[in-house]
This record gives structure tokens, sequence and C-alpha cells, in this order.
């Protein structure tokens, strides 16, 4: 890759708490490259971002920035004015740009001072008129008059509300905030952006569009993720640290999965072939050490000793991995939860859901997925009996026996240790306990630990170990990928996919649902949205149904019956459908033409008022009728925020028909307006 170098890291060196996670690192980050970074939990791929943000010095080594290079770093913690309202909060990050709006706004507010002083200020007139078509070409060129349309674009990806953008920053739960960092960081558009897990705190549709964000990207990114979805879609390049040090692999990490298995194989061929060499030789040489052919000894002892000192390594061993595997004991019978007028709310707030009546049968794989906050939790946590409802009811069928894993991941008296623990939980004896948890990689005197004291990964492998031994036949997971390591997801995955009975699941990990979840429960605004269909099918679903504003549409549902997306997801009629597409590719159509038109009028007038007001002679024409300048100022500022919402709707809009046209023979690309 010729592309220019952005950022370079040279044989950084770092150390904490005694051990060293990085030695002789080397990073180059080209332009619009996406990079990767994975690892083991623990081998230092945060401290690795925060040492190329420069918010951390490495021990040894340096840090390579290109002169002027602007580089974006996702903090864990948003800082600035906590009453500024979330969408104040966006456009700061606009930096240069807002100041250059806001020297508008003083020039307008000064031209009107001006204008109404009389003709004997016009020299100093005509120069502010100059200044500002110099200002305002300059503002147009860079995009300014789309700012608050890109902030909102950006909000509403993230899953901000119409209602969201008025509230004072400091109002925000802590994962809000961390995405009002992100949007704001977004917006900012640094020729390097480096993000420490984007999509914690983002629900499916959020890292859905945030994908789709950052694979257009103009600048480079590097970015530490769990979610293999966007690791696959986004990414061009993986690193992997470990033992210090970066591996690096040409491709998406659906490339690195194959690649790494042929570069193992290799080493492993490359180590066998050394040893059968290095027997062979050493065989020789031991047998004619003494004997009438110690010269031809001797050639073998040098060549012996060539061979030795270009050895390759020898392969590591496999990483230990848990070893999962989950029965159901005996099975339930078909009906195994029949929900009849469900609904809860906390004390006297607001509903979560109401109005849920569904039956669910043995086999079924459902997603339960949602906004933070919006009942996800709560709904099954009734469904495992932990909490009764406020409204309906719940009957559980016969022989249901429920698996319940919660994302709290609470474990009982944190001054147990792991084997006390788990014993108590389960019931077996000692030697059984041990041999059990050793395949959760608990081994040793990894058992005598505290439980207070594991690690969130810890505790999350042991409650795998402790539903194991459940036997059930039912299993409810609230975010159960949540602290796991890449390659123990999968593992936890192979173990869900061959797991006999009913799985429901609340789970933000997009790759893991769309592996198991064969139907998908949307909860929002105190309604449930049921889909029969894979995660990406209602992914499209909802992307076509969304407003163009770009705000995730609300879910609907029809108490009593499942709702019309669910009847349309198992097999409505096609004629119907096809004809409903040619419907709104029409209505698309339609107006998508009229925004072309409106376009094309307010740009045709934002053009002459730039040309009245940067020209001298206008003064001298309006002299005699101040407001005349004061409305022309005022109608440039109008046209500027009219424009930048049209041109907005026109994209979202645009992209939906071409996205529509795709389905149906001769569709042309659409055109952006001149």
């Amino acid at each position: 890759m010729n592309a220019v170098v952005w950022l370079e890291a040279r044989d950084l060196v770092k150390s904490l708490g005694g051990r060293e996670i990085l030695s002789g690192v080397d990073l180059r980050v080209r332009a619009g490259e996406r990079i990767g970074l994975i690892g083991a939990n623990g081998a230092g791929k945060s401290t690795l971002l925060r040492i190329l943000a420069g918010l951390l010095e490495p021990d040894a080594g340096t840090v390579v920035r290109a002169p002027g290079l602007r580089v974006g770093y996702l903090a864990q913690e948003l800082t600035g004015d906590e009453d500024a309202t979330v969408l104040a909060t966006v456009l700061e990050g606009f930096g240069d740009l807002l100041d250059l709006q806001r020297q508008l706004r003083a020039l307008e507010e000064s031209l009107a001072r001006a204008a109404s002083g009389g003709p004997g200020r016009g020299g100093e007139v005509e120069e502010m008129l100059r200044r500002y078509g110099r200002l305002q070409e300059r503002f147009e060129r860079e995009g300014g008059y789309a700012l608050e349309a890109r902030a909102r674009q950006v909000l509403f990806g993230l899953g901000f509300r119409e209602g969201d953008l008025g509230r004072p920053a400091g109002t925000l739960s802590g994962g809000q905030r961390v995405r009002l960092a992100l949007a704001r960081l977004l917006v900012t558009r640094p020729e390097v952006l480096l993000l420490d897990e984007p999509t914690n705190h983002l629900d499916v549709a959020a890292s859905a569009w945030l994908e789709e964000h950052l694979a257009g990207y103009p600048g480079a990114v590097v970015m530490v993720s769990h979610d293999r979805g966007l690791l696959t879609r986004a990414c061009h390049r993986i690193e992997e640290l470990a033992g210090g040090r970066l591996e690096s692999y040409p491709g998406n990490y659906a490339f690195y999965l194959e690649e790494r298995e042929r570069r193992r194989a290799r080493a492993a061929e490359a180590y066998r072939a050394y040893m059968a060499t290095r027997r062979r030789l050493q065989a020789f040489i031991d047998k004619y050490r003494a004997g009438n052919r110690a010269t031809q000894a001797k050639d073998r002892e040098k060549k012996l000793a060539r061979l030795e000192a270009e050895a390759p390594p020898p392969p590591p061993p496999p990483r230990p991995l848990p070893r999962i595997r989950l029965d159901v004991g005996q099975p339930s019978h078909e009906l195994v939860f029949q929900l009849t007028g469900v609904g809860h709310r906390y004390g006297e707030g607001p509903w979560l859901f109401r109005h849920l009546d569904a039956e669910i049968r043995r086999g079924a794989r459902i997603g339960i997925l949602g906004p933070n906050g919006a009942g996800k939790s709560t709904l099954l946590r009734i469904l495992a009996g932990h909490l009764a409802p406020a409204q309906g009811r719940v009957q559980v069928g016969e022989g249901v026996r429920v698996g319940y894993l919660d994302q709290s991941l609470g474990l009982g008296d944190p001054a147990r240790t792991v084997l006390e623990q788990f014993v108590t939980e389960t019931g077996l004896t000692l030697p059984e306990a041990r041999a059990t948890l050793a395949r959760f990689l608990f081994r040793g005197e990894d058992v005598f630990k505290q439980v207070g004291a594991l690690s969130g990964g810890e505790r999350s492998r042991l409650i795998l170990a402790r539903l194991a031994q459940v036997r059930a036949n039912t299993l409810l997971l609230d975010e159960p990928t949540n602290h796991l390591d890449l390659e123990t997801r999968e593992v936890l995955e192979e173990a869900l996919a061959a797991f006999p009975g009913t799985l429901l699941v609340v789970s933000h990990d997009r790759h893991f649902l769309r592996r198991l979840v064969t139907e998908v429960w949307w909860v929002e605004g105190g309604r449930v949205e049921r889909f029969a269909g894979g995660l990406d099918a209602w992914l499209e679903r909802r992307r076509v149904a969304s407003p163009a504003s770009g705000a995730p549409s609300r879910a609907t549902a029809v108490p009593g019956s499942p709702p019309a997306v669910f009847a349309e997801g198992c097999g409505g009629p096609p004629a119907r459908s096809r004809s409903r597409s040619r419907q709104e590719m029409a209505h698309l159509a339609r107006r998508v033409a009229e925004l072309e038109e409106e376009i094309a009028s307010l740009e045709a007038e934002q053009a002459e008022l730039a040309r009245r007001l940067a020209d001298p002679g206008f003064l001298a024409a309006e002299k005699s009728d101040p407001e005349a300048i004061r409305t022309a100022v005022a109608r440039a500022a109008a046209v500027e925020a009219e424009l930048g919402a049209r041109l907005a709707e026109w994209e979202e809009l645009a992209r939906r028909l071409e996205e529509e046209r795709a389905g149906f023979p001769g569709g042309t690309p659409l055109t952006p307006p001149s």
C-alpha cells in the first residue's frame, strides 16, 4: 500500500503493574485504513490506543504523527459544559466551522448596524461585505450549510430521539454520555479516529448504523472491539496483540480467522520439519562421531549448528478455552410460556411495555432487543420468574426447566471462594466440582479466589459453569457475551448453536444474534414489536421503515394478536409486498424530484444573495434604504438553514430510493443535486 503514513508507532514498550504488556510494538496507520485491534482481555489493546492518542507515554519507543494531523479518541467520559444541550454539545464538535458560522452571524449584525448609520460609513460597510462574501464562500465550500443536519443525522443514528436534543448533557445516563461523546467525535471528522469499544452502550440498530458510517469514513480508523460484525464489515486490516507484540493480517475479521489457522498450520509444519532434520543430523553425529566417518560427522555438526541458529520458534500451545456443553435433560412440553396481557412498570413510572400477548413454543430462538433502559432485562426477569409483572400473567408450560443468566452477574456471597460458591449452588462433590470448574479454566489455585475479586470475564465463566450444571431445557440469557473475549464468544456460540432447547437472549452482539436467533422482539416506547425472521431481515425491515430524519422508527404492536410486521415476516402475499414496494418507490421518487427542484431554487437564491452581499455597489444602490441590507442578510441566514434541511432530507430519501430500485430491473443510480 502506497498511501501516506499518517501515524506510526515505533518499537513501543510499556509496563503496567510490573508486567510488560507492550514489548517492541510497531504499527503504521495509513490514509484511509480501517484497522481492528484485537487480543485477549488484558493484552494491552486499550493501553496501545491511549499511547497512539498521546494520552499515555510509553516507557520506550516513539509515536510519529504527520504534521497538522488531527487525531480523535473516543473517551469513556464526556467532558465539556454539562449545561449545554445534546445538540449544542455535538455542534461544538465542528470546531473551526462553527467559529466560521459565528463570524458570519457577527458580521450580519455589524452590517445591519452599519447600514442604519447612514452613508458616512460606506467604506467600512464595503469592507465588511467583501469579508462576508469571502467567509460565506468558504463556509459553503466546507459544508457549513448542513451543520445541524449532519449533527442530527449522527445523533439519530446513535439512538437519540428528537426529544433528547434539547436535554442538558449533564442529565444523561453514563451510556448516553458515551454515545454523545461518540457523536461529537464523529462530526469532527479527524484524519485518524481511535475508538475503544465503540459499540458499547449501543443497541443493535445503532451498532448497524455505526458500522455503515465507519465503512464510509473518509479518514483512517483504529478500533478496539469485540463486535465481530463491525470487525468484519468495517475493517480492512486486523492487528492481533499477543505476548506484547502485534501480528498483522491484511483483511477483515473473517479473513483473520482463516489466515490465522493457515499461519498456525504452516508454523507447526515448519517446526516439525526442523525437528525431523535435527533428529536425523544428531543421529548421524552420534553414530559416526568416533568412527571412520568422523569427518562427515564433523560436517553434520556444522550443519546442525547452522540449522539451530535459524531454528523456527516452536508453535505456541493453543490458548486454553472453556469447554461448554449445554444439555437439556428432559425436554419440555410444546408450550413453554403463555403471556396474557403482560406489562410492567416500576412504581408509578411509565410503562416499559404492556398488553403483551404471546405464545413461546419449544425450540423457539428469540432475540429480545431494544434501546438501553427500554425493558428488555425486565421482560427476561419476568419470564424467569424473578419478577412479577405489574399487569397480566405468565403461564409456564409443563416440564419447563429454566436456566437464567443475569446481566448483573450475581454470584452470591463475594467472600466465598469459587469452589465454595460452586459446590453450594450445584450440590456437586469437591472432586466433581473441581473437574467441572477446570473445563471453565478455573484450575489449580484459581478455585480458591474469592468471588468478589473475580474479573468480569471470570465471573461470566463461573456463571456459564453453573448454567451448564442446571441441565435446563429453556435458557434465558441476559447479555451472555459481556466480558468475554472473541474466542470465548465463539465457544459459547458453538454450545448454544448445538443446544436443542428453547432460547431467549438479550444481546447487542450482532454476530451472536445472526447465528442463533430466528425471531426478534423489539422493546421500546411501551410496546413490543415481534418479527418472525433473523436479525438481518429485521434490520432491513427497520431501515426501510425508518423516517427520513434518520431517527430509528418506533416499535408498534397490536394487543391480542401478532403485529403486522410479524405476519409479513411469516410470509405475506408476495404480490402485495411487491405492490407496496412499488407504491413506496413511486412516492419516494416524487418527493426526491420535488426536493431537487426546491434545492435548485434555494441554491439559485443563495448564489444571488451571496453575489449581492459581496458587491461593493450594493450599498450605494441601497444607501437610501438601510433596511434592505438587513433584510438581505437575514434572508441569507434563513436560506442557509432551509437548504441544509432540504439537502439532508434528499440524501436520506435518495439512499432509500436507490435501495428500493435495487429490487427491480432497469433502476438507475441517482446523482446529487448540483
